[in-house]
This record gives structure tokens, sequence and C-alpha cells, in this order.
């Protein structure tokens, strides 16, 4: 015991720097193990990162459609003349009828010749401005009816059709009568009585 206490104070630097060298080797080995639990920590964190998708937020889209204006149901009326007129030949009246806007109007003159309904067109492709219609009534005495047949624009198709609700007569105009002289006597002839026929 003696011998090992007298060496270790013979050789006391030594044993001092053994002790410095374990000290520095644990504190290294210590250390390395740190290190290496903050780059394990880092490598979870960044795989973590990287398999973590990000939520990308939904935003509802809704899409607008423009509102296509729709025609208005199909439909025309005569309004005049409507029945139980008496007009010369050559006299200038007016044709009237109703129809919604987007379509065209035919106008017709219609005859009942030996029982058969004749059909004479008077003017084609009319839009709803064109009413009043300027018709020269034609030299044909005899019984008469307007008829006014709505049309399709794109398709020429007819969709409707509307007549006068009575005849209107056609006379021959009078000896030395004048077209002006003519112009007020189909409306005081507007309320004589007729005979109703029956448009087929």
């Amino acid at each position: 015991m003696a011998a090992f206490l007298r060496h270790i104070t013979e050789n006391k630097k030594y044993v001092l720097l053994g002790f410095l060298g374990g000290f520095l080797v644990a504190a290294l080995l210590n250390y390395s193990g740190n290190i290496q639990g903050y780059l394990a920590g880092d490598i979870l964190k960044t795989n973590r990162t990287v398999t973590e998708r990000p939520v990308v937020a939904q935003t509802e889209t809704t899409e607008k459609t423009e509102a296509v204006p729709k025609l208005a149901p199909p439909s025309i009326s005569v309004l005049s003349p409507n029945g139980g007129q008496i007009f010369q030949e050559g006299y200038l009246t007016q044709i009237k009828w109703e129809m919604p806007a987007g379509y065209k109007a035919n106008l017709y003159l219609l005859a009942l010749k030996d029982a058969v309904m004749q059909k004479e067109l008077i003017a084609g492709g009319l839009l709803p401005f064109h009413s009043p219609y300027d018709w020269k009534v034609p030299k044909k005495d005899g019984l008469y009816w307007i008829q006014a047949e709505l049309v399709a624009m794109d398709t020429g198709e007819t969709l409707k059709t509307d007549e006068s609700d009575r005849y209107f007569t056609i006379k021959p105009k009078a000896t030395g009568a004048t077209e002006d002289s003519q112009k007020e006597e189909p409306e005081l002839a507007a309320e004589a009585p007729q005979e109703t026929v029956a448009l087929t």
C-alpha cells in the first residue's frame, strides 16, 4: 500500500492527466450522444413535414347562367276588320292585329265561294310594329274574312291562326264616287245587321 501511495505521489502529474483524459472522453461521449439525438429528432421532424400533405381549402364555385329570355306563348288576334263592315272596291282601310314579339305574321283574305273557302295572301313576314297595315280593298265584291297567321321565326312553322269573328262585305264602287268620298262610309256601315256565316 505504501509503495502504491509513493508511486502516486511520484507520478501525480501523470495521474492528473489520466483523470483529465477520462473526463474529456466521457464529456465527448455525452456530447456525441446529444448530437445524435438532435439529428434523429430533426430527421423525424423533416420526414413528418414531408409526409404531411397540406390541406387545400375547397371553395364552392357557383356557375352563373345567364337567363335566356323566353318567348311569350304564341297567340295572334285579328282586331279589324272583325266583321260587319261594308267596304267599297278600291277603298283604303287598315288591318289591325295583336301578336307577341319574336314571331312573324302572314295576312290572308278568305272568301267563301261555292261552299269552298278560298285563301289569298295579302302580306307576309309582318312584325308586331307593322300593325296596323294599310290595305287597299280589292275589286272583288262578296263576303270576306281576314285571317292572321302566326309563324315561327326560325322554322316558318304556322303556330296559331285567327280570323275575323264575322264576315265583312266588299261592294262595287258607286258610279262617280272617289276614294276620298268613301273614307267614312265603312265606319257608318259597321253597325248594319248582317247574317252570320260560320267560318269552316
